[in-house]
């Protein structure tokens, strides 16, 4: 163990600080996830954008021939790795902002979130242009998030509707679940998009969970 993951051990003393797996809708949105992803085919090459504390990464990683986790908060993206210690085919990088264009392109991106957090709407559109140029063609995303007024309450711009309305232009909508717990602000949104100029069927039903 190098002398920063003794420091994280310290500073986060329980390897899940935000009691991920131990909230009962956290794990119910986490198979979602996973079963959206698994929907997609193959994964040859992920990308999680925002791993909070991995919870998601530990369901994830098995199916993926290689994936890449990102997160903006370099502390969160340590103790992902610390918990991921066992898989050997994870790259690890931090992102600033808007800035996730590369060289590399992805098969499957997964992005919960992270859209809601940026200062106003207006820099919605060059935050999913830059993450769509780095889906690969026929690739997949996933996008999930709470619903516009949960996010509002929160103290974000916006949510699940405002974010998927942008990416609505650039990808098809295949599939759209909603998955709701005990309490009112536990009401969040996944969508499964393709990277294609049509979609084969249209935009699939809500479907609850």
């Amino acid at each position: 163990m190098t002398h920063d993951d003794q420091l994280l051990r310290l500073e986060l003393p329980e390897s899940n600080p935000w009691q991920v797996e131990a909230s009962a809708f956290k794990r119910k949105c986490n198979r979602q996830l996973l079963r959206l992803a698994l929907c997609a085919g193959p994964i040859t090459h992920g990308l999680q954008v925002g791993c909070g504390t991995g919870a998601f990464t530990k369901e994830l990683a098995p199916h993926c021939e290689r994936l890449t986790v990102m997160d903006v908060e370099p502390q969160t993206l340590s103790l992902t790795r610390l918990r991921m210690q066992g898989f050997s085919h994870i790259d690890w990088a931090v992102y600033e902002e808007q800035r996730w264009s590369g060289n590399e392109l992805f098969n499957l991106i997964v992005l919960t979130d992270l859209l809601c957090h940026f200062p106003s709407i207006a820099e919605l559109p060059t935050a999913t242009e830059n993450l769509v140029g780095m889906l690969a063609p026929d690739g997949h995303l996933i996008f999930g998030s709470a619903r516009d007024s949960i996010r509002r309450h929160w103290g974000n711009f916006a949510g699940a509707e405002s974010a998927i309305a942008t990416l609505n232009p650039k990808l098809s909508q295949l599939l759209r679940v909603r998955c709701q717990g005990d309490d009112s602000s536990e009401d969040y949104v996944f969508v499964l998009f393709k990277n294609a100029a049509q979609a084969a069927d249209g935009l699939a039903n809500e479907r609850r969970d």
